[in-house]
């Protein structure tokens, strides 16, 4: 059993409008969630015009699949991306809860999120079929989740990842803005879209998101990572450096900090600290001591033409299993036929990092033909126009 009690209070006077008690079976959660805002609304309603948009009832649940789902809802929103071990902990209580309630959209849409993760971060690219299989059992459970219940803001989220991974960058947006409209007070929610409109020339909007969802969850790490990122990407170098700082001194092992922390060095020109910072991020994150000697012992620009000399050879752990990474590096040097090529190659081997060829890194070749093409061939320009109709 469960009891809720619920107190709507002007602010002004302190006057109460409305108090209640609930209780009900746990099963029933969402029901008493649907009548507990049906209620409220009823009270506010005739002063906000809101009459006729009742609450959809909500559906029973599992209790345990309900648990179940929780606690691979913590793991998958605070353990780390790209480690297999732990990304596959949030998939197997997914896949548990999926088996206690088959009926469970959010559990549905998780699972299906945890896919597209596990293909995107944590397969080896060279494991094609792996990866193929994960992607058709993500976009498989989105679609469930979606028929479950059109209104689950997860089973939104898992349909605007399904769109993302198929470069239908519109329908990606609809999705994952509506997923933010069914559940506004939802962190993660926040943090998918911000994710989304950061890669896509809207960081103003990206921010605002990024910090509306970290005052729903401040002791989010990947929140505050994520508004670093958005800091990045709007070009306020400044600002991220100092913000990376700050999250690296609560947890100094916050590889997307450090990340974050370096690429800023990098834009601003700064050299000298993008390849201390780079030293440090190759070891304490890829246990790369190759890497970090070289931006050690060099300046910054003879450390990546070393680096990338030595990749030929060695598979250098920072570069491995990422085309994007190895254009990042040579456009770091300005070399535009490796820059190109691999951005291709990142294209083709279905990296979802493409999205960053956006990115003001690769500045020197926006003109060249090969990029012109590539940003027709994965929908860019497309979403660009339809953005541009939109505001016009």
């Amino acid at each position: 059993r469960i009891l809720i009690s619920v107190s709507l209070v002007n602010a002004k006077d302190g006057f109460i409008i409305f108090s209640e008690s609930y209780t009900d079976d746990f099963e029933n959660i969402f029901v008493l969630q649907s009548k507990i805002a049906n209620d409220i609304a009823s009270k506010i309603g005739s002063n906000l015009g809101l009459k006729g948009n009742a609450v959809q009832s909500g559906k029973k649940i599992n209790p345990m699949a309900y648990e179940t789902f929780l606690k691979g809802k913590l793991q998958f929103v605070n353990g780390p991306v790209g480690v297999p071990d732990e990304m596959m902990k949030a998939k197997k209580y997914f896949e548990i809860a999926v088996k206690q309630d088959s009926s469970f959209p959010e559990a549905a849409a998780y699972l299906a999120l945890a896919y597209f993760n596990l293909a995107d971060w944590a397969i080896e690219r060279s494991e094609t079929s792996k990866i193929e299989m994960a992607l058709d059992s993500a976009k498989l459970l989105a679609h469930k989740a979606l028929s479950l219940d059109s209104l689950s803001s997860g089973a939104q989220m898992a349909m605007g990842s399904y769109y993302f991974h198929q470069h239908e960058w519109v329908l990606a947006e609809k999705f994952k803005s509506k997923a933010v409209a069914l559940n506004p007070g939802g962190a993660e929610e926040k943090f998918n879209l911000s994710s989304f409109l950061s890669q896509f020339g809207q960081p103003d909007k990206a921010l605002l998101l990024s910090e509306e969802a970290m005052k729903l969850d401040p002791l989010s790490t990947k929140g505050k990572v994520a508004y670093a990122r958005d800091l990045y990407t709007s070009g306020r170098y400044d600002e991220c450096i100092r913000f990376c700082h700050l999250i690296l001194e609560e947890d100094p092992e916050q590889s997307g900090a450090d990340q974050f922390l370096w690429l800023s060095y990098v834009m601003k020109k700064d050299y000298d600290r993008a390849g201390k910072t780079l030293a440090h991020f190759s070891e304490a994150h890829y246990k790369d001591s190759i890497a970090a000697s070289l931006f050690r012992e060099n300046d910054f620009k003879t450390a990546v033409k070393k680096l990338l000399m030595k990749d030929k050879e060695l598979q250098i752990k920072m570069l491995h299993n990422s085309f994007f990474g190895k254009a990042t590096f040579w456009a770091f040097i300005e070399d535009k036929e490796n820059t190109i090529k691999n951005l291709y190659k990142t294209y083709e081997n279905k990296e979802p990092m493409i999205t960053y060829m956006r990115d003001a890194r690769f500045d020197f070749i926006r003109d060249d033909p090969r990029y012109i093409e590539l940003y027709e061939k994965t929908g860019f320009k497309a979403y660009d126009t339809y953005k541009a109709a939109e505001k016009g």
